[in-house]
């Protein structure tokens, strides 16, 4: 009797962790595992010709780390484009997580503040990360550049923005406000994150069959 209730369990178990690599990532639910787009400060950090990259550090929020979307906000005082704008991701170890995401001609209008969204393929991310902008072929008489918002509504950052001056990335602080730039990062679980819940639900249907 033990032994077909566990090799029921297995069997179960192994069904379920199945049928979650079946379904492909993009039909896993996203969830926001960092926003820092609620409460703008007023702020913003225009990029410059003198930086190579610029950006912010992110911990993210709850168990799903496969990312999926990154979006920022920004100010432009005056209108114009970037013929490309990339975004790059690291690790806390400012180790890339992929290849960098790049939008091209994307067009500001005069005193706006546009979003910008990456679609990122399903990089996987730790708890914290650094992302970054460049950009090439702007045609603005002023830069825009991220607005800042304090503090976050989900996960936390540093009141500290990342800086690459020619000399590798680095912390920066702004005078007059935290650092913490307006940003909206999306992930769904990993594979093994969602495997392990089968498995527990699978348990768990077993034990109240069993009752």
């Amino acid at each position: 009797m033990k032994k077909n209730a566990l090799a029921g369990l297995v069997g179960v178990c192994l069904c379920g962790a199945l049928a979650v690599a079946s379904v492909p990532m993009s039909a896993a639910a996203e969830e926001v595992v960092f926003d820092n787009t609620v409460n703008e400060t007023g702020y913003y950090k225009h990029l410059s010709d003198s930086f190579l990259e610029m950006g912010d550090d992110a911990t993210l929020a709850g168990v799903a780390r496969q990312l999926t979307r990154v979006t920022i906000g920004f100010y432009s005082f005056s209108s114009g484009s970037f013929a490309h704008l990339s975004l790059h991701l690291y690790d806390e170890s400012l180790v890339l997580l992929g290849d960098p995401l790049t939008l091209n001609n994307v067009v500001f209008g005069e005193n706006t503040f546009p979003t910008v969204s990456f679609a990122v393929p399903n990089y996987s991310a730790p708890d914290t990360i650094v992302w970054t902008l460049s950009y090439t072929g702007a045609t603005f008489t002023s830069l825009p550049g991220p607005t800042v918002c304090h503090p976050p509504t989900i996960g936390t950052s540093e009141d500290t923005f990342m800086v690459d001056r020619g000399s590798g990335l680095h912390p920066e602080v702004t005078s007059g406000s935290p650092a913490n730039f307006c940003a909206r990062i999306e992930a769904t679980p990993e594979p093994a994150t969602l495997s392990l819940l089968a498995v527990g639900l699978g348990a768990i249907w077993l034990r109240r069959r069993r009752q």
